[in-house]
């Protein structure tokens, strides 16, 4: 029997158009993400790559088998570590195809450390890169002053952390000037917040050399390591290692660690210990002048006894009969060196309690506005002194002027003219004051308080016209 093989594979393929690489493909690609659509995937990091546009590239595997990852520069973002070659990961995506090679791959939508979280080793790759920079070494540690005149304090206005910092210094140094940078301290934008106040105080005191700050606290209140995690920062790491002020970190509680802490010059446990740290006790250093004023008399009450002694076995000696007044003499010195000492060393005391006293006072009263309503007083009494100095000048010169003017006046010609004389002039305008020094014939002018005349002479005195 004759086979027909009319239906047979040969003609199936020319009765069907072939697909092109492309539609296969893609139809590939469409079942892998209906398939697919999202997926959990454990394995060990090979092969990592960091493309210059962003991306990340590497391969999940195990003993069996290999995955291509890809980690686009969008979701990069939301991170807060970078993988490395060896690490297990717990990655969250889609399985997609690279048409370009024709490749599945898993595209990353969340992935995070296997047996660590990944905010801890975030936290301890920023830490270990800092140190390599320097940016915790001990030798660029600064001390805290021991009695600052202004605080400055980067935290949030309406934390608890402000609060119990203000309480603490009020309490231990009250009239202490606290300028404060109000920020951000938890959330998106909050780190670069922070580093902004630091900077901005760091310039206040800068371009106000009258307006010093001495140290700065930065810090918040206790949370969770999300809530604390603007602390860990780049921004605020660098804004802390740059500032000219020496910073003190009080972030949450005594557990609580950052990457503040370890760049700040001190670390305090909580923001009142931080408080605590830069101010000065008022009530404790009087108490601790009072205690050296009494071991200071007591030392010397001591020495005078040993002083009063070894005097009293100097005079008990057969040796020292022929000089017995000597002895009294040189009790006496020591006695007046003595008593001397001690008013040297009370005078001292009350000295520097005084100080303390009238620094307390300063702080306590010092008030800008108060200041420069004195000066404005202070100005406004020199500006009227000034108004009635020249009041006074200008009357004097006044009278004077007149004065001067009227003797001018009495020495003028033109008064004597009014009078009714005439002075005579005769050629080129030479002055006649004899009638002796004129010629007859001469032409003359006689000058009159009203005017001139010209005339001619026709005789002159004992002479016949």
């Amino acid at each position: 029997m004759a086979k027909n093989f009319s239906s047979g594979p040969e003609n199936l393929f020319t009765r069907q158009r072939p697909l092109t690489v492309s539609e296969i493909s893609e139809q590939i690609r469409k079942k892998l993400e209906r398939d697919f659509p999202r997926v959990l995937v454990e394995g060990e990091v090979s092969n990592f790559k960091a493309n210059p546009a962003g991306h990340w590239y590497f391969s999940l595997k195990d003993k069996e088998a290999q995955l291509k990852v890809a980690c686009y520069r969008n979701t990069i973002r939301l991170m807060r570590f970078e993988p490395q070659n060896g690490m297990t990961l717990i990655v969250r995506g889609r399985i997609g195809l690279y048409l370009p090679q024709g490749q599945h791959q898993l595209i990353v939508e969340w992935m995070e450390p296997a047996g660590v979280g990944a905010l801890h080793l975030a936290f301890e790759q920023q830490k270990e890169r800092l140190q390599r920079e320097g940016l915790f070494d001990k030798e660029r540690k600064r001390p805290l002053p021991i009695f600052p005149r202004r605080v400055g304090v980067v935290t949030s206005s309406a934390g608890a952390a402000l609060h119990d910092i203000l309480r603490v210094l009020e309490r231990r140094s009250p009239g202490l000037d606290v300028v404060i940078a109000p920020v951000r301290v938890q959330g998106t934008g909050a780190a670069a917040e922070i580093a902004a106040g630091i900077d901005s105080l760091n310039r206040l005191a800068a371009e106000r050399p009258d307006y010093p700050i001495d140290v700065l606290i930065v810090g918040r209140g206790g949370g969770s390591m999300e809530d604390l995690w603007a602390f860990n920062d780049e921004l605020v790491a660098r804004a802390i290692h740059r500032s000219r002020i020496p910073v003190v970190s009080a972030v949450g509680h005594e557990t609580d660690t950052t990457i503040a802490d370890f760049v700040a010059d001190v670390r305090a446990a909580t923001p009142s210990v931080a408080a605590e740290q830069v101010s000065a006790n008022t009530a404790d250093l009087l108490q601790h002048l009072d205690e050296i004023e009494v071991k200071l008399t007591r030392h010397l009450r001591y020495s005078l006894l040993r002083y009063s002694k070894r005097v009293d076995d100097l005079i008990r000696r057969p040796s020292f009969d022929a000089v017995a007044k000597r002895p009294s003499l040189l009790r006496q010195r020591v006695e007046m060196r003595t008593v001397r000492l001690a008013e040297l060393v009370r005078a001292s005391v009350r000295h520097l309690t005084r100080r303390v006293a009238a620094a307390t006072r300063i702080t306590n009263t010092a008030d800008p506005r108060k200041q420069l309503a004195a000066r404005r007083a202070r100005l406004q009494l020199l500006e009227d002194r000034l108004s009635r100095a020249m009041e006074n000048m200008t009357a004097g010169r006044r009278a004077d002027f007149t004065f001067q003017s009227g003797r001018l006046g009495a020495l003028s010609p033109l008064n004597v003219l009014a009078r009714g004389y005439a002075l005579a002039r005769g050629e080129a305008g030479r002055l006649i004051t004899r009638a002796d020094n004129v010629r007859v014939g001469e032409d003359l002018r006689l000058t009159f308080a009203d005017g001139i005349v010209a005339c001619r002479v026709i005789s002159k005195p004992g002479e016949q016209g």
